[in-house]
């Protein structure tokens, strides 16, 4: 997937880590654990690196007051 679309790699890696912060926000286990999941299955399908999932993960956008 990443090879042929890296943006496409970039978006579902994105999107999960949104899902995952919405989720242990609201201490919802179940979706927490899916997307999770998720996450480690792109690290192992290398379409992302674990440093880069740990990088994004810690980026927070900042929001206009």
């Amino acid at each position: 997937m990443n090879t042929k679309f890296p943006e496409l790699g970039e978006l579902v890696l994105r999107r999960a880590i949104l899902q995952f912060r919405r989720a242990f926000k609201r201490n919802d286990k179940p979706v927490c654990m899916a997307a999770t999941k998720l996450l480690a299955h792109l690290v192992m399908q290398q379409v992302t690196s674990s440093s880069r999932t740990g990088d994004c993960a810690q980026t927070r956008p900042t929001l206009p007051r």
